[in-house]
């Protein structure tokens, strides 16, 4: 397959994955890990991704690697006993979105230790941050996206 007709397949896949899960350039580039500009570059096709990345765009957008390279046209998610950070972090937020209104100092301050969390996986880190940041709403998503990239 061609280079440029692995960026179509790719582009395209991954925006309407997207879509269909009601996240933002934005929202996918937090749990993927990697910058809103390289998800827009993706999406129109302008530049290809790492295999790091496809990974975890998978991951996050509940496929398998094959169907976001074109190798299938199944987009039959992955393995619901590995769930992805997407899934872990819904799962968590309203939960926390509880405890923000009670106390939202300490919802602030248990995201902003993350970084120091050394017995705990990157992806599990991922999906405590967003779901954090769900409960936090919106408006305060950007600073954190920049902060934890």
């Amino acid at each position: 397959m061609s280079v440029s007709a692995e960026r179509l397949i790719l582009g395209e896949r991954v925006k309407s994955l997207r879509k269909s899960m009601g996240l933002s350039q934005m929202d996918l580039a937090a749990i993927a890990g990697t910058s809103q500009n390289h998800i827009s570059a993706i999406e129109k096709e302008q530049r290809g991704a790492s295999d790091k990345v496809k990974v975890a765009l998978a991951e996050a957008l509940n496929t398998s690697l094959a169907y976001l390279t074109g190798e299938t046209d199944d987009p039959s998610p992955i393995s619901a006993s590995q769930g992805t950070t997407l899934q872990m972090a819904s799962d968590w937020s309203s939960m926390l979105r509880d405890l923000a209104h009670i106390d939202p100092d300490l919802v602030v301050r248990l995201r902003d230790t993350s970084k120091d969390w050394d017995n705990v996986s990157d992806k599990t880190k991922k999906a405590i941050v967003l779901a954090l940041n769900l409960a936090l709403g919106r408006e305060d998503n950007e600073e954190l996206r920049k902060k934890h990239r």
